[in-house]
């Protein structure tokens, strides 16, 4: 199921990479980083990680700031170059799969870790956000920025997309984030089927 659910997405990515930052798809990723960003309020000087970086748009947002230290990860070839011509020495830049992430990053490292617009496509979930609360440092943020519907919604939506693994509802991410322990955690709705979580290690 795992290596289906990665081979589909990888895919899926490599084939939209050229059209990814065209047109309508260009138009919600904007949306949806411009309203992460601002509920994130990075702060200077701050060390973080994009996991599921695709071609890049949110660290080249957050690239305006030249005191980050910007990494990003993610499963395509071909999204990843587009990225790398978009930051070019502007961020580390990594091809992986994200279960491996542990072996691609300090521990006890990043003050910010993303999800953006991924957690829907990642195996095992629960586990990986095990791994990835390793990497952060004390005090250190976890933010998952992803799409959210009904519960009903989020079922149809999860056998309609061949690369979904499970969409979650604001109060099943408010639950997870409890679960792993995350404190200060923080939530907002924007748009219609966008939701936005923050937790604390």
């Amino acid at each position: 199921m795992e290596y289906k659910l990665e081979e589909s997405n990888l895919k899926f990515f490599n084939k939209i990479a050229k059209i990814y930052d065209r047109g309508i798809f260009r138009k919600i990723k904007d949306y949806r980083v411009k309203n992460t960003l601002k509920l994130a309020d990075v702060k200077a000087n701050s060390k973080i990680l994009d996991i599921g970086c695709g071609t890049g748009n949110l660290l080249y947002d957050l690239s305006k700031d030249e005191s980050l230290k910007l990494y990003g990860i993610d499963l395509s070839k071909n999204m990843l170059k587009i990225a790398r011509e978009k930051l070019r020495n502007n961020a580390v830049l990594k091809l992986g799969n994200v279960k491996n992430v542990l072996l691609k990053y300090k521990k006890n490292y990043f003050d910010y870790i993303f999800i953006e617009d991924t957690f829907h496509h990642l195996p095992n979930q629960e586990k990986l956000i095990d791994k990835i609360k390793i990497l952060l440092n004390k005090n250190g943020k976890l933010i998952i920025s992803d799409l959210s519907f009904s519960k009903i919604g989020n079922f149809i939506f999860h056998n309609l997309e061949p690369g979904n693994s499970e969409t979650y509802t604001l109060k099943e991410y408010k639950e997870l984030f409890e679960e792993k322990k995350f404190k200060n955690i923080k939530q907002r709705r924007f748009g219609i089927i966008s939701v936005y979580t923050e937790g604390v290690k």
